[in-house]
């Protein structure tokens, strides 16, 4: 990525050292952006600490639409969010925004850019970081329409234990990012969580189950 990175102010978005590994096919005429057709076979995609692979297609560049299917050994959503919130060098990506000019790290063209875009994802992935929190057998299908994104299905393991979180939307146009989460756990090792995620140790020991 780091040859595209420099072209514009969307592809400055690229993490760093990223690499992608597969096959694009363009068809439909280059001057009506409505005709155009993307398919896109990810061999493999290294972006950060993630691996990627699956397929997407899109159809009409004026207002995009996706088809998406992926899977992942190890999916950084932490790392990923903070790669494509800025552009430029690490030293300026470690500056933080005073108040609301990005947020909630995806740059403003980007935003503008999710705010078309519509379609569905069937996302797998053995392990993924978010919010510092480590879930495994991630498996997800979700539904995006001008850029808000909601899951139609989402299960994944979670200290220990289960969780389904169907229903769960997110908001990425949004100049900051609204959440809607439904989730049930069963089984979870809520003193665990407490013990990585809090100051509070071991205070609290059990499972955490509807």
């Amino acid at each position: 990525f780091d040859d595209l990175r420099p072209i514009s102010e969307s592809t400055a978005d690229l993490p760093k050292g990223g690499r992608f590994d597969g096959t694009l096919k363009l068809k439909g005429d280059t001057g009506k952006k409505s005709t155009m057709k993307v398919d896109v076979k990810i061999n493999k995609l290294i972006a950060g600490r993630s691996d990627l692979k699956g397929a997407i297609q899109i159809t009409n560049l004026d207002q995009p639409k996706f088809a998406m299917g992926t899977q992942s050994e190890f999916l950084d959503v932490d790392g990923l969010r903070a790669a494509f919130g800025g552009g430029g060098d690490d030293e300026e990506a470690s500056k933080k925004p005073q108040k609301d000019e990005n947020p909630h790290g995806l740059s403003k063209s980007t935003r503008d850019l999710l705010a078309g875009v519509s379609g569905k994802a069937n996302l797998q992935a053995k392990k993924a970081l978010v919010k510092g929190m480590t879930m495994s057998n991630f498996n997800g299908t979700l539904i995006m329409t001008r850029g808000v994104a909601k899951f139609d299905k989402l299960d994944f393991g979670f200290y220990g234990g289960t969780v389904s979180a169907t229903g769960t939307s997110l908001d990425l146009p949004s100049e900051r990012t609204k959440y809607a989460i439904d989730f049930d756990a069963k089984n979870v090792d809520f003193g665990a969580f407490l013990a990585d995620m809090t100051p509070l140790g071991k205070l609290f020991k059990g499972t955490v189950s509807p």
